[in-house]
């Protein structure tokens, strides 16, 4: 299949500026549900703007891929709707030049969680539990002292890797808890607050070289 062209599009809709405006508007919005060509017919889901409802649109091409009619089941479906529109922009956007035959579905999105191992692989058994008992401290540090071998790149290496120690704090506030601080709310007047800020953050050469000794190696 030739790729669609806009010519085409502009063509068959120059009546109806409106519907290839709010088509494209369906496109970008990602009303597109569905889409497939055969053998010169286009079909497809669109979604109804501001509406729970879904439109079946189909578009007869001729030989010259160019639109011959369309057909939608939206009030207006007779009279060349966005909704058409909308199905052809995908098309322009999505076909390849190609004489394939192509479908395309859009993914619906679900919210649903992931299910856990236990509820993928249920036991036969009642109760069951698959070692004969809980591992321990030393368990572990065998199987990290065995992972080690194999390099940082296995996959458990990072799991069984001990977390990292929480960082010190800082020998001085930061501007947001100095603004954020119970002490600066009292404080009447920009001026007055300007002068506390400036005089909190003044610090020492000691405390900027503590400062830099503690956040070393911080990406952030």
């Amino acid at each position: 299949m030739a790729a669609l062209s806009i010519t085409a599009l502009s063509n068959f809709f120059s009546e109806e500026h409106k519907s290839i405006s709010r088509g494209e508007n369906h496109y970008k919005s990602g009303h597109i549900e569905c889409f497939s060509y055969a053998d010169g017919v286009i079909r497809g889901q669109v979604h109804a703007s501001m509406k729970s409802k879904v439109y079946k649109v189909t578009i007869y091409l001729d030989e010259k891929d160019c639109i011959k009619s369309t057909d939608c089941e939206c009030p207006r479906g007779a009279f060349k709707c966005s909704h058409a529109a909308a199905l052809f922009i995908h098309g322009i956007h999505n076909v390849s030049r190609t004489d394939v035959e192509c479908s395309w579905k859009k993914k619906k999105v679900t919210d649903k969680t992931p299910d856990s191992a236990t509820e993928l692989f249920p036991s036969n058994k009642e109760n069951y539990i698959c070692l004969s008992r809980m591992p321990t401290d030393e368990d572990r540090r065998s199987l990290s002292s065995h992972l080690r071998e194999y390099g940082r790149f296995t996959g458990l290496w990072w799991i069984m890797t001990p977390e990292p120690e929480p960082p010190k704090p800082l020998p001085i506030p930061t501007i947001e808890e100095v603004i954020l601080s119970e002490e600066f709310q009292c404080i009447e007047g920009l001026q007055n607050q300007i002068a506390h800020v400036q005089e909190r953050a003044t610090v020492s050469n000691e405390i900027v070289k503590e400062v830099a000794q503690l956040t070393k190696g911080q990406r952030d």
